[in-house]
């Protein structure tokens, strides 16, 4: 199954680590982009804050047109509370 929308990485980790992972993964190519830990500063998740600096930086997406998926239980819980889908 293809999923044509946009994706991007959210990571409390810099652009660069994350980069090398999707390169090992052979997945760089299935991103739009990377949001780093440096683009949300002075923030980081799982601060609400930094989920409205990601949104803006994704292209203005509301949260409720937005499907979170992380590997922390207290990340995907402070973005549903935002409205973000889980």
């Amino acid at each position: 199954m293809q999923l044509p929308q946009p994706k991007w990485i959210f990571t409390n980790a810099s652009r660069e680590h994350a980069q090398n992972v999707l390169n090992v993964m052979h997945l760089g190519e299935c991103f739009t982009g990377i949001i780093d830990i440096r683009d949300v500063q002075p923030y980081c998740k799982p601060d609400p804050a930094a989920f409205h600096i990601a949104l803006k930086l994704a292209g203005k997406y509301a949260p409720q047109e937005t499907l979170m998926v992380d590997d922390r239980k207290e990340n995907l819980d402070i973005a549903a509370g935002l409205g973000f889908q889980r």
